[in-house]
């Protein structure tokens, strides 16, 4: 579905004359959230293609900081439509950059975890795949939220 709204805003902007934003704005933004909705796809992905059964208890930990991560996304993409009046766009990008952060500890730790509990070689492959796309997709969120902010500070 991510794909077919890119696709839909690609031949949106071919065929108006005036955009309330830069088209290349546009265009990165709906690139980056198709990358945000891949990078979520990816992670049950891994899952799926490795055949877990059980999920370590840290999972929880980072999938509950994604979900924040993409809540916070939420309103500062409902607040983009009016950003020039928008209340909580920049408490919200904010939020963004810290849940990316959080994500990089967990990332850390996980992988730390791993290392150190002599788990089996293939544990440890299939778990740091899994840690590195949960923080690629916090990655992919953050990018969103610097667009937004680029262009808020572009056009204020």
């Amino acid at each position: 579905e991510a794909d077919c709204a890119k696709h839909g805003i690609t031949r949106l902007l071919v065929r108006e004359f005036i955009t309330p934003i830069e088209r290349e704005d546009i265009i990165s933004l709906a690139q980056t959230l198709d990358t945000v909705v891949d990078s979520m796809e990816d992670i049950l992905l891994r899952i799926y293609m490795y055949n877990v059964t059980e999920l370590r208890d840290d999972i929880a930990e980072f999938s509950k900081v994604i979900v924040s991560c993409a809540q916070a996304l939420n309103v500062v993409l409902t607040e983009f439509k009016h950003y020039k009046n928008a209340e909580h766009i920049n408490s919200c990008i904010v939020a963004v950059n810290n849940y990316e952060s959080e994500g990089d500890k967990l990332l850390v730790d996980g992988v730390r975890g791993l290392s150190v509990s002599g788990c089996s070689d293939r544990e440890l492959f299939i778990w740091t795949d899994v840690y590195e796309h949960m923080e690629s997709c916090l990655d992919a969120c953050e990018d969103v939220a610097d667009i937004i902010e680029e262009v808020v500070m572009k056009n204020t």
